[in-house]
């Protein structure tokens, strides 16, 4: 199952102006079942990307999701 990285853009308390945030992930087999999963349960996310590596912030280590899927 692939991981898919989502945003969504909201009023910056900081400046009041528009900014992107980035969201939560979604596990989905595919890049059009996880905006399926979006535009029914979070309609305010919008699919951005898949992840494709994690660096441990601890050990800086990488992390790749290989995924065949």
């Amino acid at each position: 199952m692939k991981i898919y990285l989502t945003e969504l853009r909201a009023i910056d308390r900081a400046t009041g102006g528009l900014k992107n945030f980035a969201g939560p992930r979604i596990e989905a087999p595919t890049w059009k079942l996880a905006e399926q999963e979006c535009a029914v349960n979070y309609p305010y996310l919008k699919v951005v990307g898949v992840l494709t590596a994690e660096i441990d912030a601890e050990d800086r280590c990488i992390n790749y999701n290989h995924s065949s899927n």
